[in-house]
């Protein structure tokens, strides 16, 4: 015959199973979720990071495009006025140095 220690004994020994059963759950899943949370945060930050670098990279290509289009006016400026100067006699003006790298 079981006696009430017995019984009392198993009841806890269950209850303190499932309770500790419980708490290695918890812990699991509330470390996965720091993961997660963690996760979230690293690629927030990296898509802020790629999205700053590709405005950057949008700016430097204006600013690519404005300095092409100055270097071929000025390329054209050159030529001109050195025609110019050989029409007017001045034959020792050397042509315009390059301006591309």
């Amino acid at each position: 015959m079981t006696s009430v220690w017995q019984i009392v004994f198993q009841v806890a020994s269950v209850t303190g199973f499932s309770g500790a059963l419980v708490y290695g759950v918890r812990a699991v899943m509330d470390r996965k979720k720091i993961r997660v949370d963690n996760t979230q945060v690293l690629t927030g930050i990296s898509m802020k990071q790629v999205n700053e670098w590709q405005e950057d990279m949008e700016t430097m290509k204006t600013r690519m495009r404005r300095y092409e289009q100055a270097l071929w006016t000025h390329a054209r400026w050159d030529r001109m006025v050195v025609d110019r100067l050989a029409k007017l006699g001045v034959d020792d003006v050397p042509d315009p140095p390059e301006l591309w790298i």
